[in-house]
């Protein structure tokens, strides 16, 4: 994947999250070790919050997308 990494721009903080979960569930840009690199990653900042907070929808819709390799950012997203 030499065009990588990739920047796409969305104003809308609604419109962020629906561009990045609208990619085809199959698509990941990431290989087998990066993925473990990520989760161990995730799991070591998720041990600060509350238990009941760590399933949150917004977790785990964020910690999907970043196991894929692919990231968001907007004010007011987690």
């Amino acid at each position: 994947m030499k065009l990588l990494p990739i920047i796409v721009f969305a104003f809308s903080r609604a419109g962020c999250l629906e561009l990045a979960e609208s990619l085809e569930p199959m698509i990941s840009f990431t290989d087998g070790y990066t993925k473990g690199i990520i989760m161990k990653f995730i799991k070591q900042k998720l041990q600060r919050l509350d238990e009941k907070d760590r399933n949150l929808p917004q977790i785990k819709s964020l910690t999907a997308l970043l196991i894929r390799g692919i990231g968001v950012h907007h004010a007011g997203l987690l």
